[in-house]
């Protein structure tokens, strides 16, 4: 990163959903082995990441541990700020959140979240165990970082014309920053699908969702070799960049 470096926070950036709250789970390349999404998504830094909130509900959503009776998801995930009753799941285990936290900025807002849509699970009980929370980086973030993703809702290439895979597997992902607008009414970091054929600068030039102006940024050179991006399913995951050697 260099000196012109924004002052956003991880926090942020971990909860992916305030990219793409509205997309359709890991899209994937196809020209790329599947298996290789599935492999990724092993990464032991990406396990605090494999958190499924609403497991039972038509579309799950995502988040990620970030102390053992703590969980970082989407404000919309968690819905409701106060006393909750809500399951969550981690591999085989079930827990039951007991308080939703809403980012205060988030409540205010009814469509345009710009960037606050965030909310923290308190989880009863001992919480989630044997597993390393994610540490969270409160360092600068340029456009232009790569990182790594991980999301268990829908998938697909693209391209199919069939359905696209069912919900409840955790597939990683590649994918680099191309925009950040931080401060005012918005806080938000977008990355796109880069197109494997050549066509890597598909940036739109309208964010519709949920910013609705013009941005500017800088666009992907090239498709990553796991090129992915996230959707429906995905709301609340976490992605990780590296600093110096160890992943945040």
């Amino acid at each position: 990163m260099g000196d012109g470096m924004k002052g956003t926070s991880m926090i942020y950036a971990l909860c992916a959903v305030l990219i793409t709250a509205a997309a359709f789970a890991v899209t994937m390349r196809h020209d790329a082995d599947a298996a290789r999404y599935l492999e990724l998504a092993k990464m032991k830094e990406l396990a605090p990441g494999l958190v499924v909130t609403r497991p039972f509900a038509p579309i799950p959503g995502c988040g990620v541990l970030i102390h053992q009776h703590y969980v970082l998801t989407a404000g919309h995930v968690g819905s409701v700020e106060g006393p909750a009753d809500m399951p969550v799941q981690y591999g085989d285990k079930q827990y039951t959140v007991d308080h939703v936290s809403l980012f205060p900025e988030f409540k205010k807002r009814k469509e345009n979240w710009g960037g606050y849509d965030v909310a923290i699970l308190r989880l009863k009980g001992e919480g989630i165990t044997g597993v390393a929370p994610a540490v969270l980086w409160t360092g600068g973030i340029a456009a232009g970082r790569a990182f790594i993703g991980v999301g268990q809702g829908k998938s697909g290439t693209g391209k199919e014309t069939d359905e696209p895979l069912k919900a409840g597997t955790f597939r990683g992902y590649e994918n680099s920053i191309d925009y950040i607008f931080g401060g005012g009414d918005y806080n938000l970091m977008a990355a796109d699908f880069d197109s494997p054929e050549g066509n890597a600068d598909t940036l739109a030039d309208t964010l519709f969702y949920p910013v609705k102006k013009k941005i500017t940024g800088t666009p992907s050179p090239q498709a990553l070799p796991l090129e992915g991006s996230l959707a429906a399913g995905d709301s609340g995951s976490g992605i990780w960049g590296s600093f110096k050697g160890k992943y945040y």
